[in-house]
C-alpha cells in the first residue's frame, strides 16, 4: 500500500530527469511533447512494469546469487517489489533509485503500444474529470486515505 504520491511526484515534476538516464530522458521528453501528458502516466507505468517478478525474500541471498542467469543487480532488486514480504521502505526505496531500462528501444516501444491501445486516452481523460471533480469536493484527500 504505497501511495503514488510517495514517489511519482518526484518523477512528474522533473520530468523522469533524477530517474531516467539522459538518452532515455530525451526520447521521454521527445514524446512527451508530441503525445502530451498521458505519456507521463503510461512512463511510470512502464516503469513500475519493469519491477515486476519472482518474489525474491532473503535480501542477503538476494544479493549473493551471481549473475550467470543473465539478471542485474538492479533487476533481482526489482525482484522485491512483488515479494510477499516486501514491506513500505523496500518499495519505496526502489521506486525512488535511479531507474535503467535493459533495452531503451522495448522500453519506448511498449509505451507507444500502450499509449494506442484503444479507449486508454478516453479513460485515462475520465480519471482526469473524477479527480477534478473530488477536489471540486474536496474528498480528494480522503480517497488517497
Amino acid at each position: 500500500m504505497v501511495s503514488t504520491s510517495s514517489f511519482a511526484t518526484k518523477w512528474y515534476i522533473t520530468l523522469f530527469s533524477t530517474t531516467l538516464p539522459f538518452q532515455t530522458q530525451l526520447r521521454v521528453w521527445d514524446a512527451f511533447l508530441l503525445d502530451g501528458p498521458d505519456l507521463m502516466i503510461i512512463v511510470s507505468l512502464a516503469i513500475i512494469w519493469s519491477f515486476r517478478g519472482t518474489p525474491t525474500t532473503d535480501l542477503k541471498r538476494y544479493y549473493a546469487r551471481p549473475l550467470t542467469d543473465g539478471l542485474t543487480s538492479r533487476r533481482r532488486f526489482a525482484e522485491n517489489l512483488a515479494a510477499a514480504d516486501a514491506n513500505f521502505e523496500t518499495i519505496l526505496s526502489l521506486l525512488s533509485s535511479f531507474f535503467v531500462p535493459g533495452d531503451d528501444d522495448a522500453f519506448m516501444r511498449w509505451i507507444q503500444s500502450t499509449l494506442a491501445l484503444k479507449g486508454l486516452r478516453v479513460k485515462i481523460a475520465g480519471w482526469r474529470r473524477e479527480w477534478q471533480e473530488l477536489l471540486a469536493q474536496g474528498k480528494a484527500m480522503d480517497t488517497l486515505l
